[in-house]
């Protein structure tokens, strides 16, 4: 399955791939020791036992699984976007599982076309 995040394994993404505009997808965000290894942004699921990736399927979003974003805060995670710009992301973010797509999803593809809103 091709990664629509920025990073993935052997993945080449430049700036004019994220179509959906920087401050509208995700970069990085927090990791805590309760939570599996983890290293990219993408949504797939971990199917793959060599592309370890933080993903935001439906059933990783924040706090919520071994390969979710993760902290200790208890509330949320934080989250770098591709223009810089650091967010204190919910566990409750809206998402939903696919086809759907919930602001969560959309916040890890970098080319979806569609509008993440206010998070």
């Amino acid at each position: 399955m091709r990664s629509r995040g920025i990073f993935a394994r052997n993945s080449h993404v430049r700036f004019r791939d994220i179509t959906d505009g920087s401050s509208n997808v995700l970069l990085i965000g927090e990791r805590c020791v309760t939570s599996a290894s983890g290293i990219w942004v993408g949504v797939t699921d971990n199917a793959h036992a060599d592309d370890c990736l933080t993903d935001t399927s439906h059933r990783s979003r924040p706090n919520a699984g071994w390969s979710s974003f993760s902290s200790r805060h208890g509330e949320g995670v934080h989250v770098l976007l591709v223009d810089g710009a650091v967010r204190f992301t919910l566990n409750k973010i809206e998402s939903k599982p696919a086809p759907e797509m919930g602001v969560f999803q959309k916040l890890g593809c970098k080319d979806d076309g569609k509008d993440v809103g206010d998070f």
